[in-house]
């Protein structure tokens, strides 16, 4: 039962994973005829462009391309820790150690399926940021808006959010 409900978290991140990322090139795609010659390609902690560029596929593009990078990353360590629970077990830090390496290949990946699982996660929550600066780039660039929207990142935790956010940090 605990293995399905694990697994069913693990397929359903890798779902939102792929709708995530598919969504950060269909708007970097759609965006790209309509942006003008210069592009803001970064923005200060109040969400404002302080750092525009000339149109180029590489500009424009950079952020959908760290999104592949850091899914290739995140994502291959995560495929890495189920080898490793198989063909290496000591090399995991993993407490109550000696209790793990008794167990079989499989039942040790059982045990790291978690990690795998939150790792999926960590790279959806990584990718609806991505899509939020790419959709936030466009916006400033084409519509004209002055600034890019901090809103997603008011999920985060208190330590982590940006200096903007409406909220104090305890």
């Amino acid at each position: 039962m605990q293995r399905s409900r694990a697994n069913l978290w693990l397929r359903v991140g890798l779902a939102a994973l792929a709708a995530a990322h598919g969504a950060i090139w269909w708007r970097a795609i759609s965006w790209w005829p309509q942006l003008p010659e210069k592009i803001p390609i970064h923005f200060n902690a109040a969400g404002e462009p302080d750092r525009w560029v000339e149109r180029s596929l590489g500009a424009w593009f950079l952020a959908p391309i760290v999104m592949v990078l850091l899914c290739a990353l995140i994502g291959g360590i995560a495929r890495w820790i189920d080898r490793l629970a198989v063909d290496a077990p000591g090399m995991l830090n993993i407490p109550r150690k000696d209790l793990f390496l008794r167990l079989s290949p499989e039942a040790r990946c059982e045990v790291v399926l978690p990690t795998r699982s939150m790792l999926v996660w960590v790279l959806v929550g990584i990718n609806v940021l991505g899509l939020t600066i790419v959709e936030g780039m466009g916006r400033v660039a084409v519509v004209g808006q002055a600034t890019v929207s901090i809103l997603p990142a008011s999920w985060l935790p208190p330590p982590c959010r940006p200096m903007a956010t409406p909220t104090r940090c305890l």
